[in-house]
């Protein structure tokens, strides 16, 4: 009897955690604002088009995103002269925080311009809790 009493307040403490589904939003690049800060939630498209423009091409769109639905979390690096790609790990909603893991991925030597390399997902607003940050070791 002691070990279930035992065994159930282990399972009882530790904290649940979900796996999210997200989608990775494609063809965006980052507006040239040097020393603005991206939030780590982007909600309206309003404060989206502060820090982002299209991409759009020939073959390709930019996602659509539906702010009245989903809100964004992107993950903007520093400014470099390295080919330099960031990819979506995982979103994963312990208790009230959620968090994206993310990994960074430098493919080639020095290019002849700067850029701010960047990924960004699209969440459900269902999902809902203080957004963080985590790089992939």
């Amino acid at each position: 009897m002691m070990l279930a009493a035992c065994s159930n307040r282990a399972v009882n403490n530790t904290p649940s955690k979900e796996f999210v589904p997200f989608t990775v939003a494609n063809n965006y690049f980052v507006n040239n604002n040097p020393g603005d800060s991206v939030p780590t939630k982007i909600t309206t498209q309003a404060e989206f088009d502060k820090y982002f423009g299209m991409a759009a091409t020939m073959n390709s769109r930019p996602t659509r995103i539906d702010f009245s639905s989903h809100y964004v979390v992107p993950v903007v690096l520093p400014e470099t002269d390295t080919l330099t790609q960031v990819s979506p790990v995982s979103l994963i909603k312990t208790d009230g925080n959620i968090n994206l893991t993310y990994k960074v991925t430098q493919e080639g030597g020095k290019q002849s311009y700067t850029t701010r390399p960047f990924a960004m997902i699209i969440v459900p607003d269902s999902i809902q809790g203080t957004v963080t940050l985590t790089r992939a070791k």
